[in-house]
């Protein structure tokens, strides 16, 4: 599969918000966009894609497999 990665982190009145929650629908619309956009002119040999969502919360990285779609 060819990956495309959103990697999120967000400080919000000095706390850190759940990355995750930060990739709202309108905002995977635009990833998704870009990807075809990208896709367009893609001759690799990947068959499949998926989106996933790199997410640090300030202590931990997180890994989001198929986080939409």
């Amino acid at each position: 599969d060819l990956v495309f990665i959103e990697v999120r982190a967000r400080i919000t009145a000095g706390r850190w918000v759940d990355p995750e929650q930060t990739v709202t629908f309108p905002k995977q619309l635009r990833i998704e966009r870009a990807a075809r956009q990208f896709l367009s002119s893609y001759q690799g040999r990947a068959t499949g894609i998926r989106f996933d969502i790199l997410a640090w919360d300030g202590s931990f990285w997180k890994h989001l497999l198929r986080a939409w779609r």
